[in-house]
């Protein structure tokens, strides 16, 4: 059971600092909600929960609403690990959804990961 309980407050710190860094973007581009959600090709619904927390986007729609702001996915998933977790968000991110991924944007993937090793 206290695994579970630890399980769900990583998820909600990840959940809370994703919200945090999408709000901080979307009040730094000087753009709407909606204007957010249009950009992105999501709801204006869906912007809402991930400003509030409530659920945190797929990878695919995290590089949608990066686009969108005009900054680096980086910028919306990653920050210092606070309690020596080696393991960064964007990473815990990118596992969570990688079922969902075509072969083809795995390859992306993998290459990316590969330069940025380079």
């Amino acid at each position: 059971m206290e695994m579970c309980d630890q399980q769900q407050e990583e998820e909600q710190k990840i959940m809370n600092g994703f919200a945090y860094r999408l709000g901080a973007c979307l009040n730094a581009s000087g753009m709407t909600q909606r204007q957010l959600a249009e950009a992105a090709g999501i709801t204006e619904a869906a912007v809402s929960k991930y400003l509030s927390g409530e659920r945190v986007p797929r990878s695919v729609t995290v590089g949608a609403l990066a686009r969108a702001l005009g900054v680096s996915v980086a910028a919306l998933l990653d920050e210092p690990a606070a309690d020596g977790d080696s393991v960064p968000e964007a990473v815990s991110v990118i596992a969570r959804n990688a079922r969902s991924l075509t072969d083809e944007q795995k390859q992306i993937l993998f290459r990316a990961i590969a330069n940025l090793k380079d």
